[in-house]
């Protein structure tokens, strides 16, 4: 029979060997893990880098379809030979940006004007009955110097803010309103009224003043031809 010895010697050597088989395996797994998880990450990164590329081609592709939309859709228009549209345009922004500059209308501003050019004036509408015939009696029937200026409301740009001005200043909005020296003296009927009474003349010559160099009945032998 084996002596103890080396029945222990024996064992020593299997579980020597044991450990090492043990840790041959070991090593080996490990380096099959390792190798999986570097194959895993390149197969990865291939991955990856095929879906940057393919978003890069649709996104490309994207672009090349709305370019070919616009190369087929309609083109604004601008009228003239070569650089003339432009010149159009141009002049086209300038008149806009004049407009813009200009001052708002001032009807206050209208109205003096308008009483600066005669020491009488006749507002008026051109179809008026009334305003006729106060065109009629100082216009045909009277000389006055200088002559009476009518404004016909209803061809004035701004005839209605103008009647809007007289009723704050005068308190007469229709229409004729004859002013002396700015001074309302009525419509038609009044100044008819004065011409029948004789009172015309002296009521020009009180409220104009030195502005009226001349007021008198016409001669009835060169009448001034009638107004329509």
């Amino acid at each position: 029979m084996p002596s103890q010895r080396r029945l222990r010697l024996l064992f020593l050597l299997v579980i020597a060997f044991t450990v090492a088989v043990l840790w041959y395996t070991a090593d080996l797994r490990a380096a099959r893990q390792v190798d999986f998880y570097q194959r895993t990450v390149k197969k990865m990164q291939e991955k990856g880098t095929d879906n940057a590329e393919m978003s890069k081609r649709l996104k490309d592709a994207e672009l090349d379809a709305k370019k070919a939309a616009d190369a087929k859709g309609p083109k604004e228009v601008v009228l003239g030979e070569g650089n003339k549209g432009d010149k159009h345009l141009a002049i086209v922004k300038a008149n806009a940006d004049a407009e813009d500059s200009r001052p708002a209308y001032d009807v206050t501003d209208e109205l003096n004007a308008i009483l600066k050019r005669s020491p009488i004036i006749i507002f008026s509408k051109s179809y008026c009955p009334f305003s006729k015939k106060a065109k009629g009696i100082l216009l045909d029937k009277y000389k006055i110097v200088p002559a009476p200026y009518v404004v016909e409301l209803d061809q004035h740009t701004h005839g209605t803010e103008i009647q809007d001005e007289l009723l704050r200043t005068t308190g007469r909005r229709t229409v004729p309103n004859v002013l002396i020296n700015g001074k309302s003296i009525g419509g038609g009927d009044d100044v008819a009224q004065l011409d029948t009474s004789g009172l015309l003349v002296e009521k020009v010559k009180s409220i104009g003043g030195k502005r009226i160099m001349e007021v008198a009945l016409r001669s009835l032998k060169h009448p001034k031809q009638g107004r329509r």
